[in-house]
């Protein structure tokens, strides 16, 4: 079962009276509303389960971000409702030991500390983020720390698949062809962060332009592992 996550904004900005409301946007564009982050499950086929998690909140004109004060964590954040949907993912684990539960998320949920505080719970639930290639992520090999996304490009080939791109705006749907590598990696630790150095199942899939990527915490097994995101019908 997948368990996606992800914040919207509701925007309330016409409802002049409405009391409650907060900043919506990083700009300074005046828009007013709420944040909601909802976890919807649904079947690797695609059939919709119903909403397990949904949380919405009123930001505060100070609090337009998910940052913390280095080495302070996550905690009193916005990035702790990526945590708190891999909690209830991890509940539902639970219940059904006998299904698979995967919390997918996108690249904002791309934090060491979810990852590691996300294996405490006794059911945990499996990851599967999309990586935030900005944050430049190091791997341990041997003495050397090469980037993550150097590294996975090294790694052979050992799938390929193909995936319908839908349409947008003017760009046409077409037929995309991935070349898939992965590879068991050991992050290692940046700047001001206090946790260990953690080990996930990395998997690159790339197109010339774009590129997709996406993180596992599942071990890959050659070419079935590799397709998690194709069996699971997830268009990059």
């Amino acid at each position: 079962m997948l368990a996606a996550q992800d914040t919207t904004s509701l925007n309330y900005s016409t409802h002049r009276r409405t009391e409650g409301l907060g900043p919506i946007n990083t700009r300074a564009d005046g828009a007013q509303g709420l944040k909601l982050h909802d976890t919807l499950a649904f079947t690797p086929e695609g059939r919709v389960l119903g909403i397990l998690d949904a949380e919405r909140w009123a930001r505060e004109d100070t609090a337009a971000g998910t940052k913390s004060p280095r080495g302070e964590g996550i905690e009193g954040t916005e990035a702790l409702r990526w945590l708190t949907s891999h909690t209830q993912a991890s509940r539902i684990q639970a219940l059904i030991p006998g299904t698979r539960v995967v919390s997918v998320a996108d690249r904002e949920a791309d934090i060491l500390e979810l990852f590691a505080r996300g294996r405490q719970h006794p059911h945990a639930a499996d990851f599967l983020v999309r990586a935030n290639r900005s944050r430049q992520r190091r791997v341990v090999v041997g003495e050397d720390a090469p980037l993550l996304w150097g590294h996975l490009e090294a790694q052979p080939v050992v799938a390929e698949q193909t995936l319908k791109t839908p349409g947008k705006g003017g760009r046409k749907a077409r037929l995309t062809t991935l070349s898939v590598c992965h590879a068991p990696v050991t992050l290692a630790p940046p700047k001001g962060y206090r946790g260990p150095a953690l080990s996930l199942w990395a998997v690159h899939a790339l197109e010339t332009d774009p590129p997709a990527e996406g993180r596992l915490t599942l071990p890959v097994d050659e070419r079935k592992g590799a397709r998690l995101d194709d069996e699971c019908g997830i268009d990059r």
